[in-house]
């Protein structure tokens, strides 16, 4: 996985719908590859290091959003209730105020359709996953019946809610928009298409904009949703695991306290959890497809151009030559002797790995 996803044979994306959604072009990252793909890899790192992670900022948003969670959850205090709506509603409102500068009340109808949009798009991609896992069905089925087949209608319509959403998220932002104090994700791309607007080479448009900001949400709010549900089904099967991060939270956390950047150090086993989950439950097990530009040679083996590679990330999370008993949930793996919390490991890759993956 590392010597292939770290040669630019294995850089370019195949040409599946289910990447695109049936745009009339590549845009963003995920379906992007060459030039654009590079410019949109580095302005997103970019912001995400200047606009948003780890400032002052950011850790307000979502302390801000996890005191809101907090709030709801109490409410079904003793019942049984289904977390990773309201979990799913508080990372959401996150990204957009990285993306966008805003929060939504949770009650905020705006919001829930936008939360409806991403959970039914999960459940529709996996229909149009037919054109490209089946193309032969289209040369044997009628026009109609295949659109209806992978739902093509219902995905160019949720197609257009996304566009409208962030189309006027740009309109607003373009009239407000100031220069000399940048607010977010959508002010600077704004600024950085002006200053390229003579540059016949550049990448930069609305359109690609707005698709940028939906891969934010697509990729950033079900991943990080989801991993957090992993993690409450993990400390609810091992209760002693539940037990001992309790204990360390309220050591390094007084009562009312909340956490920032600035105690991390201070939580080694709270630490440790999350990595054990993310090792365990390998969320992203298949990544993001690539296609090998050209005949090559990977491990021996011969991969013809135009082959989709992908990768099982599991196999490795779960591979005995880099962990021991790879089978049990234990975050002890991640502490050293003195219980400092250690994440150098060799076979631990959640977010994948070389050129082609974002958030590396």
């Amino acid at each position: 996985m590392k010597e292939a996803f770290s040669r630019a044979e294995f850089i370019p994306r195949p040409d599946w719908d289910v990447l695109t959604l049936i745009d009339e072009a590549p845009h963003g990252i995920v379906s992007s590859s060459g030039i654009l793909w590079h410019n949109n890899r580095r302005f997103t790192l970019r912001q995400l290091r200047d606009l948003g992670m780890g400032k002052s900022s950011l850790v307000g948003a979502v302390q801000q959003q996890c005191l809101k969670l907090r709030e709801t959850l109490a409410k079904g205090a003793g019942t049984a209730v289904v977390i990773n709506h309201q979990l799913h509603l508080s990372v959401i409102n996150i990204i957009w105020y990285m993306v966008a500068s805003r929060q939504f009340d949770a009650e905020n109808k705006r919001l829930h359709e936008f939360v409806d949009l991403l959970s039914d798009l999960v459940i529709l991609s996996n229909r149009l996953a037919i054109k490209d896992f089946m193309p032969w069905m289209q040369n044997v089925m009628p026009d109609f019946l295949f659109k209806r087949l992978i739902k093509y209608h219902e995905m160019m319509d949720m197609k257009e809610k996304f566009l409208q959403f962030f189309r006027e998220e740009v309109e607003e932002h373009k009239a407000t928009l100031d220069p000399n104090h940048p607010r977010d994700l959508i002010d600077s791309y704004l600024l950085e298409m002006e200053a390229k607007k003579d540059d016949p080479e550049t990448t930069c448009s609305e359109r690609d904009l707005m698709f940028l900001m939906f891969e934010m949400f697509s990729a950033g709010s079900e991943t990080t949703s989801n991993t957090f549900t992993w993690v409450c089904c993990y400390l609810a099967a091992h209760p002693q695991v539940q037990r001992k991060l309790h204990a360390e939270i309220d050591e390094v956390l007084p009562s009312g306290a909340l956490p920032t950047l600035a105690e991390k150090s201070r939580m080694p086993y709270t630490e440790a959890v999350i990595h054990e989950v993310m090792r365990a439950c390998s969320l992203i097990n298949f990544g993001v497809q690539h296609m090998a530009a050209s005949d090559t040679q990977l491990g021996g083996y011969t991969i013809p151009k135009g082959a989709v590679v992908s990768t099982t990330v599991t196999a490795i999370h779960y591979d005995s030559r880099y962990w021991d008993r790879p089978e049990e949930f234990r975050p002890e793996r991640w502490l050293d002797e003195n219980g400092k919390f250690s994440m150098v490991k060799e076979g631990f890759l959640p977010f994948g790995v070389g050129k082609v993956f974002l958030f590396v």
